[in-house]
C-alpha cells in the first residue's frame, strides 16, 4: 500500500509540473475588465473636491459672516457681495430634557428640483461628509457629538459645499468656529465625594 501511495504522489506531481503558466493570465474579478468597479458619488468626489489646504483660497466666494438669530437660536450667516445669503450656521437651543444641536443650512432656489439620489455634500480641512436633500433650504442637523459638528467647528480655509450639481465655496471664519464652541454645553467636574458628603445624600 505504500508503494501505491507514493507512486500516485508522484503521478500527481509530475500532472502538476507539465502544465504551463500564462503570464498574462489574471484572476477573475466581480466587475467586467472595462469596469473600474461599483463607485458612489462621495467616493468619486472626493478626490476631486477635497479642502486640503487651511488657508483661503481664490476660488472662494466674496462676502461676510454676520451673527444673527435664526427661529430664535443663535446663527453666523454668510452672504455674497451681492447681499445674497449662501450659507448659515445655528446653534439649536434643545428643551430642558435636550443637548444643543448644530444645523448647517445651505440656502438654494426655491424651486430647485430634489430627486430621490439628490445630496449635499461638505468639504472642509477637518475632513467631508454626505447627507440627503430633499427641500430648499437644505439643512444637516447634527448632534454637538457628531464629527460632522467637529468639522465645521474646525474648519479653515474653504469650505466647499455641494447641492448635486451646484456647488459653492466660501471662506471659513472665527465667527463660526466660536458659535459651535458655544454652543457646546459647559463641562462640569464633579469631583469624588467626601465621607461627610455621602452622608448628607443618605440622609
Amino acid at each position: 500500500m505504500r508503494h501505491i501511495s507514493l507512486s500516485l504522489a508522484a503521478l500527481a506531481l509530475a500532472a502538476c509540473g507539465s502544465g504551463s503558466v500564462d503570464p498574462d493570465a489574471r484572476m477573475p474579478t466581480p466587475y467586467p475588465e472595462e469596469s473600474d468597479g461599483p463607485t458612489t458619488s462621495i467616493e468619486s468626489s472626493q478626490w476631486s473636491n477635497p479642502v486640503t489646504s487651511t488657508e483661503v483660497s481664490e476660488d472662494a466666494m466674496d462676502g461676510e459672516w454676520t451673527s444673527t438669530t435664526i427661529s430664535g437660536d443663535s446663527a453666523v450667516q454668510f452672504a455674497d457681495a451681492e447681499g445674497n445669503n449662501q450659507v448659515a450656521v445655528i446653534c439649536r437651543e434643545g428643551d430642558e430634557d435636550q443637548a444643543n444641536s448644530l444645523t448647517l443650512r445651505r440656502y438654494v432656489a426655491e424651486d430647485m428640483d430634489f430627486g430621490e439620489d439628490s445630496s449635499i455634500t461638505v468639504y472642509t480641512s477637518a475632513g467631508s461628509k454626505q447627507y440627503v436633500a430633499s427641500s430648499a433650504p437644505v439643512d444637516v442637523t447634527t448632534s454637538l457629538g457628531d464629527y460632522f459638528a467637529s468639522m465645521i467647528g474646525s474648519a479653515r480655509g474653504d469650505i466647499r459645499i455641494i447641492v448635486d450639481d451646484e456647488m459653492v465655496i466660501i471662506p471659513s471664519d472665527e465667527a463660526v468656529r466660536e458659535l459651535v464652541a458655544s454652543c457646546r454645553p459647559e463641562m462640569e467636574y464633579q469631583g469624588p465625594q467626601t465621607d461627610d458628603e455621602s452622608e448628607e445624600e443618605s440622609e
